[in-house]
């Protein structure tokens, strides 16, 4: 028998990243092509606030993190929008590896987390 794609009942391809993916991360960090679309079937708390998923995808945004923070350019998910422009003038740890900021960012980075809680597995 010979294959026919018309006539199989095969789901269309997923294209990776989806779009999905530009409402979840930063499209810099997709631009740059280096998504893990291949990734381990493991569960675990990701970095930056992005929910939970694989170790494989932990990876990948640990090392976009880290280059943005060595930038001093911070990207946070697009879903959370932009932080607040009138922010306390103290200087702390923020949460999810964000680095330092004032107690208004990281008020705002816990609330947006919790909101904008990803899963993606």
């Amino acid at each position: 028998r010979s294959f026919s794609p018309q006539s199989s009942s095969m789901p269309a391809p997923q294209f990776c990243p989806s779009q999905e993916l530009f409402e979840t991360y930063p499209h810099e960090w997709l631009d740059a092509g280096d998504y893990p679309c291949a990734q381990t079937r493991d569960l675990r708390p990701l970095p930056g606030g992005y929910g939970s998923g694989s170790s494989t995808l932990a990876q990948w945004i640990s090392g976009h993190m880290a280059n943005d923070a060595a930038n001093a350019h911070t990207l946070f998910p697009p879903a959370w929008g932009e932080p607040p422009l009138a922010q306390t003038s103290d200087y702390r740890p923020l949460p999810f590896g964000y680095g330092y900021g004032s107690s208004t960012l990281a008020t705002w980075i816990t609330e947006e987390a919790e909101e904008h809680s990803f899963t993606t597995l």
